[in-house]
Order: C-alpha cells, then structure tokens, then sequence
C-alpha cells in the first residue's frame, strides 16, 4: 500500500501483502464483488421467472413470500462471505497459499517462498523424505525447529 508504505512499498510489498491489514481490505473488497455478483444473478433469475410467468395475475404479498426474500439475502450475503473468507481460514491454508513469508533473518528463504522450496530446505535437512506433501503447518514448524 503506497499510502502507509511511501515510496519504499517496493522493499515493504512481502511485508504489505501479508499483513493483517492487507487480507481485512481483501476480505471486504470480496464480499463486496460477490454480493454485486450474486444479487445480479438472483436479479437476473427472478427476472427471467417474471417473463416466464408474464400472462400470470400476481398473487399479493404474504409473509411467506418475505420469508423467501429474507432467506435469499441471507444465503446471498452467507455466500459472499464464505467466498471471502475461507481462502484465509488456516484449515485451508494448503489449498489456497502459495507462498510464505519468512522472517528477514533467515537468509536461506528471499521474498515470498513456495512449498516446493520450503520442502526442499526441510529435506536437505532432514534427509529423505516419504513421497508425499507436508502442510504448512508441518512445514513451518519443521522449518522454525531447524532455525532455533
């Protein structure tokens, strides 16, 4: 973020995009493309069942018909920020990280490092691995145990 981090984001941008800050604005930034996707959609579908349904005299309102609105915003908006949210879980970090920032002092790992590399420190350490793949969890212990 050029605002916090002048004129050396360049030198800062691992430091940046990993933080804390970073992922809340990445989070609010998704839920906000998703709700606009998912109520363009639901709009769109609605839409399409009132063309399909024209010749039709509608029906007045009740309150099961709210009752079914209400449920739709409230599975559009579960939606967008289970979209949002998940990928920063740590149960699905495996699944959605590519790489991991390790701290300055670890002179082995520059910039944002990816498993296959953090994988092949830890195997040169510990010799022969099982075929196979570690967390990043595992790896990461693993890896502040060689360091410690």
């Amino acid at each position: 973020d050029g605002i916090i981090y002048g004129s050396s984001y360049c030198q800062e941008q691992n430091k940046c995009l990993t933080s804390l800050g970073c992922s809340v604005m990445g989070v609010i930034s998704t839920i906000g493309s998703q709700l606009s996707l998912f109520s363009m959609v639901a709009l769109s579908l609605i839409r399409i069942y009132g063309i399909i349904n024209s010749m039709r005299i509608p029906g007045e309102v009740t309150m099961a018909k709210a009752i079914q609105i209400a449920i739709g915003i409230g599975l559009i908006m579960a939606a967008s920020v289970a979209v949002a949210v998940l990928p920063i879980a740590e149960s699905f970090e495996d699944f959605f990280v590519n790489g991991f920032k390790y701290p300055e002092q670890l002179k082995v790992f520059i910039g944002l490092t990816s498993k296959l590399t953090a994988l092949d420190a830890i195997e040169g350490n510990y010799g022969r691995m099982r075929n196979g793949t570690l967390s990043w969890k595992m790896a990461n212990k693993m890896i502040d145990e060689m360091f410690s």
